[in-house]
């Protein structure tokens, strides 16, 4: 009969004798004493950095058990059952069956070791080992290692043409409790199975073709990333492609310290995302950056939401995937409230399951991706998130454009902020270049009056989504302008215009008749009877401070602005029809004698008209134009002034 003696003393027993660490005793005991058919252990065994208090017999019964040694094993010790469990509610297992305990002073010598070797344990321990660790209080540290170990032997196991090769590092090994690692592969393998759903592997296929077609650009910042979960996810992402569209990044707890480490950090995370203007697809992040852990019953103090709503608030259309260690549900709608567009929880010690379980977190994970980078399928939600980019990438300026040197005020007519096609994209390029100057350079009154505001917002609730998401993204963006300061809506200008430049008067109509006339609109109605003439009248007049189309505001304001205010403007539109009405309404309040009109050859995509009264004027350009006027190219650009001489109509 084969008995292993594990012992520090050899007892007189005649057996082999072992003593040396429960981890490199069950390592030896695996290579060389596999045949063995009892095991013979003093708990209370020492040897270096191992003192008798440790109970090193009952970890070692562990590591056997751990990997299915179910020889029986005979403990012997001087305390009592009932002392050791006092000692650790862990060391449960020695009740367990295929144990026989001894308390010394017995004789070993008088065990009847023959009879004993045939009693072994069952396969299934699992009972004894679910308590050997508060999973739920340290799930998030273990979900960071485990899950990773998990994940990757799910890989290796089921997609092996895709080698993952050594993504661990030593950061990783210095954090593995192996004893823990042995007792989370015991129990999985306890009910596991090799034979996942073929369903679910076809579809993993699928996600991972679908996925490397794109073959995205993805920032991953995760404080553990370094341990091997980046080099985990390039592999999982990319195949054994090229992983040069893959970032990562681990900050140091410390920058959520202060708001200018925070600031700071952000303004790292902003250069990321932009990406030397190759712009990020999507962005993975992990909810506990500065390793918080417990239960945080306050979720805008974590780490990770904070940076989330930050990147929501200046890329609001960037897909973001959010990464948890921990599996509390409440996370997940403040998360999806704060911008995310999923949250993926990575296996921990308390979700030890089956290996399919495992697979379908694969899979999940991959699912996640997959419908972040398919957020934006049309043309127009696609030029929106690059117009968020490319506006977040214009660098501060010194100065203005040339030809906008002398402009005080900027106007925006609704069509320049509803664009569905590229054009949005240089047009709040254009906004951004304009209103990005360093201190030192004055800025311009760049005014999107309320009139306008109100029309973007009807506009959202229009049927056509690319011209709801338009007007939506440009109102977004607005009122974000408007609370920094760098947007204004003319309020009180527009309402002294008003008072200024309307006036409503009764006029005899030739023949028959009265018609209500304004300084704005030669004729607005007709009466044949004076009492219905008088009552518009009155009606008008108490009316017409109320909203009006923007196009009647800018009829208004415009004058003002170049005869009461002294100011010289710029009107952005790309609306011609209304620009004679604006042109009029200037030399009707100017002189009405004016007969201004637009010159016959003038050139939309390439000329600037200029509207002069007095010392003052204004430019009226389209969309096109200001493009080129903030971002020169080699088309010459030429401003064309507007007299009585030519007339053509627009």
């Amino acid at each position: 009969m084969k008995i292993l003696s594990i012992s520090d003393n050899v007892l007189n027993l005649h057996y082999p004798v072992l003593a040396d660490k429960p981890e490199n005793l069950a390592k030896q005991i695996f290579e060389n004493y596999a045949d063995t058919e009892l095991f013979l252990i003093y708990v209370n065994y020492k040897t270096e950095n191992i003192a008798r208090a440790d109970n090193a017999g009952i970890l070692l019964l562990k590591y056997l058990r751990l990997n299915h040694y179910n020889q029986h094993c005979v403990l012997y010790t001087f305390l009592s059952r009932e002392q050791l469990m006092a000692q650790d509610i862990r060391n449960l297992i020695i009740f367990s069956e295929g144990v026989t305990f001894i308390r010394m002073p017995e004789d070993l010598n008088q065990i009847d070791f023959e009879k004993l070797k045939d009693k072994k344990a069952p396969d299934d321990l699992s009972a004894y080992f679910r308590g050997e660790v508060d999973l739920v209080k340290i799930r998030h540290n273990l979900a960071n290692i485990y899950g990773l170990w998990f994940m990757f032997n799910v890989h290796n196991k089921f997609f092996k043409t895709e080698e993952l090769g050594s993504i661990f590092s030593k950061e990783f090994f210095q954090s593995f409790d192996s004893f823990q690692l042995h007792i989370a592969n015991y129990l999985i393998n306890t009910k596991s199975t090799d034979n996942p759903k073929q369903q679910t592997l076809k579809l993993i296929g699928k996600l991972k073709y679908d996925i490397r077609e794109k073959n995205p650009k993805i920032l991953y910042i995760d404080d553990k990333a370094n341990i091997g979960w980046a080099a985990f996810l390039k592999k999982v992402i990319y195949g054994n492609g090229d992983f040069e569209n893959f970032q990562s990044d681990a900050p140091e707890k410390t920058v959520f310290d202060t708001t200018q480490s925070f600031n700071n950090y952000f303004e790292t995370v902003k250069g990321k995302i932009l990406n030397d203007h190759k712009f990020i697809d999507c962005l993975l992040l992990d909810l506990r950056l500065a390793d918080e852990t417990g239960d945080i019953d306050e979720l805008d103090k974590l780490s990770g939401i904070r940076l989330l709503k930050r990147i929501h608030q200046t890329f609001p259309s960037l897909p973001v995937v959010m990464i948890t260690a921990s599996n509390k549900a409440k996370s997940v709608k403040k998360i999806i409230e704060c911008g995310a567009v999923g949250l993926w929880t990575k296996p921990g010690l308390d979700d030890l399951k089956e290996n399919q379980y495992y697979l379908e977190s694969y899979r999940e994970l991959l699912e996640y991706l997959d419908d972040a980078l398919n957020k934006y399928k049309s043309s127009t939600e696609k030029f929106i998130i690059n117009a968020q980019f490319q506006v977040e990438s214009i660098k501060k300026s010194e100065s203005y454009p040339e030809v906008l040197n002398g402009v005080d005020i900027i106007l925006t007519d609704t069509n320049f902020w509803c664009c569905t096609d590229h054009q949005l994209v240089n047009n709040h390029k254009s906004v951004r270049r304009l209103l990005n100057l360093s201190n030192s350079v004055r800025r311009k009154d760049f005014i999107v009056i309320d009139d306008v505001l109100d029309e973007l917002f009807r506009l959202t609730k229009k049927r056509d989504k690319d011209l709801q998401n338009s007007a939506q993204f440009s109102l977004d963006s607005i009122l974000k302008y408007k609370d920094r300061g760098w947007i204004n809506t003319g309020y009180a200008d527009v309402v002294k215009a008003i008072k200024e430049t309307t006036s409503y008067m009764k006029e005899f109509a030739k023949g028959r008749g009265y018609h209500i006339v304004s300084s704005v609109k030669k004729v607005h109605s007709f009466h044949v009877h004076e009492d219905e003439a008088n009552k518009e009248l009155s009606e008008r007049k108490e009316t017409q401070h109320k909203a009006l189309h923007a196009d009647d505001t800018f009829q208004m304001l415009i004058p003002f602005y170049l005869l009461e205010d002294k100011k010289n403007l710029l009107l952005v539109t790309d609306d011609f029809k209304s620009v004679p009405n604006i042109i009029r309404s200037i030399g009707y309040k100017y002189d009405q004698a004016q007969n201004w009109q637009i010159p016959r050859n003038f050139n939309k995509e390439q000329q600037i008209l200029k509207v002069s009264v007095n010392d003052n004027y204004c430019l009226i350009t389209t969309h096109r134009v200001l493009n080129k006027i903030c971002f020169p190219d080699e088309s010459p650009l030429s401003v064309i002034p507007v007299t009585s001489t030519t007339y053509t109509t627009i």
